[in-house]
Parts: structure tokens; sequence; C-alpha cells
């Protein structure tokens, strides 16, 4: 799923660069977490089935 993102900034060009960076950092972020998120989830699931393989 994509969901598109529009930011409007206003301000001198060092502030723009520095709300980009921000930006930026804040989505790298945003992906570790949820790719940890799913690494943990894929990781339950598979305890799960090796649970269920058991009884």
């Amino acid at each position: 799923v994509s969901i598109p993102l529009s930011v409007c900034i206003e301000g001198s060009d060092e502030e723009m660069e520095h709300m980009v960076d921000a930006a930026v950092e804040t989505m790298i972020q945003m992906k570790k977490i949820w790719k940890n998120s799913l690494r943990r989830q894929v990781k339950l699931d598979e305890e799960i089935k090796e649970g269920d393989k058991r009884v």
C-alpha cells in the first residue's frame, strides 16, 4: 500500500534544508521501526506454527 505524502514548506533555503533533513531522518527511523516490527511478527508467526506442530 502506498500513501501519497505532500508537504509545503515556507522559509529560507537554510530552514527548508533543515526541515527536509529532519523529515528524511524521521522517515528512515520509521522504516527501521516498521522493519523491526515485521521481523518480530514473522518470528512470532514461526513460533506459533512450531508450537502447533508439537501438539
